[in-house]
């Protein structure tokens, strides 16, 4: 069962890094084509400029769980190698904890933000909270893959108990 959430973890981070790097095409060629028909026809395409404020929005929050699941955030790993093995390990579910929290207090802001931000966007006729949902899908990410690295200890001290033989394996 573990394996499996890894499996779907690390396809959602590589899916997530595919949609980031997707974006940032989009927003690069949308630019260039800004660019040149601004130059060619005097004025320039109006919705590039609120997409490529989306797309780099999106690019972000998408990012967030990249960088949650590659271990690149901001992180005191130095100082936590210097505890013993049994504090490393209520150091890393302490910070479990706190990313849970912090992202669970993001999810259950989601309605209420979704709610406030109804307004259309300016110049392309979308809901403003449409720039919201990524994160929201971050969020449940994170949260997914924390409690997966607060188990991962607790699935390799009951797999390397011995079991107990049953009657049949005598």
């Amino acid at each position: 069962m573990r394996d499996l959430l890894e499996q779907f973890l690390k396809l959602m981070e590589m899916i997530c890094l595919t949609i980031c790097n997707v974006l940032l095409a989009l927003m690069v060629v949308g630019g260039m084509v800004n660019i040149l028909v601004r130059d060619l026809l005097g004025q320039g395409i109006v919705w590039v400029f609120q997409t490529s404020i989306i797309f780099f929005a999106w690019s972000i929050f998408f990012g967030i769980f990249v960088v949650y699941r590659r271990g690149a955030d901001v992180s005191v790993e130095l100082i936590v190698d210097l505890f013993s093995p049994p504090l490393q390990q209520l150091v890393r579910w302490f910070t479990c904890g706190l990313t849970i929290l912090l992202f669970g207090t993001i999810l259950l802001q989601a309605p209420k933000l979704i709610s406030l931000q109804s307004i259309p966007l300016e110049t392309i006729d979308f809901p403003r909270y449409i720039i919201s949902l990524p994160l929201f899908f971050s969020a449940v990410l994170v949260i997914i893959s924390s409690l997966n690295t607060a188990i991962a200890p607790l699935h390799k001290a009951t797999s390397a108990m011995p079991h107990e033989m049953g009657d049949d394996e005598k």
